[in-house]
């Protein structure tokens, strides 16, 4: 029995296994640096809060609670934190953070209803429902 390819005709090369590996990591690595670099690029830097719900609740207090986030990349800004230190202020009862891209936070804030003064000493306190003291 003689061979499928005729004496004579070369047999069609094929690149090595090595090669193909080679070429696939190397892609893989161009398109994890492309992608690194364009996440860290300022494209997407937090430059804006846009600020909703405050009648009461200082917008410098806010603002100061947002303050370690600026220019810090939205794309990869976990949201839970920046939700968590607004919610420390005084008279936020409930906030919602979302993304607007390219720059932007949007803060929604819900605040505490004040229904009552406490006095403590010479001072005022505001009091909610919950009767915590929310601020003087």
């Amino acid at each position: 029995m003689t061979g499928f390819l005729r004496p004579g005709i070369a047999r069609a090369s094929r690149p090595s296994r090595a090669w193909t590996i080679l070429f696939w990591a190397a892609a893989a690595a161009a398109g994890g640096a492309g992608t690194w670099r364009y996440l860290r690029s300022p494209a997407f830097r937090l430059e804006r809060f846009e600020i909703d719900g405050t009648r009461r609740a200082r917008t410098r207090d806010v603002l100061a609670a947002l303050a370690p986030y600026e220019g810090r990349n939205l794309l990869l800004l976990n949201l839970a934190p920046v939700a968590a230190a607004v919610g420390r202020v005084p008279w936020v009862d409930r906030v919602t953070v979302s993304k607007e891209l390219p720059h932007a936070l949007r803060i929604s804030i819900a605040e505490k209803t004040p229904i009552a003064f406490c006095r403590r000493g010479h001072a005022l306190f505001w009091m909610d429902a919950r009767g915590e003291v929310v601020a003087p």
